[in-house]
């Protein structure tokens, strides 16, 4: 079976983070785990209209590694 890994705090970000360098950045910065590019999008718009927002994300790949 797969390998699951639950995380507590991720960040969503309008670059593609491919190196592990800005990686380890965002984890010391923000002691986030996963990076995602879409999530933050939706989260505005629904900040926006005041309509609550959670994401759930599966995450295959690890940025630089």
């Amino acid at each position: 079976p797969p390998k699951v890994v639950r995380v507590r705090r991720g960040v969503s970000a309008n670059v593609f983070v491919d190196n592990a360098a800005y990686r380890e950045f965002l984890n010391s910065k923000f002691k986030a785990t996963p990076v995602d590019m879409e999530s933050a999008a939706v989260a505005l718009v629904c900040r926006q209209q005041k309509t609550p927002f959670i994401a759930i994300r599966a995450i295959s790949n690890l940025a630089g590694g």
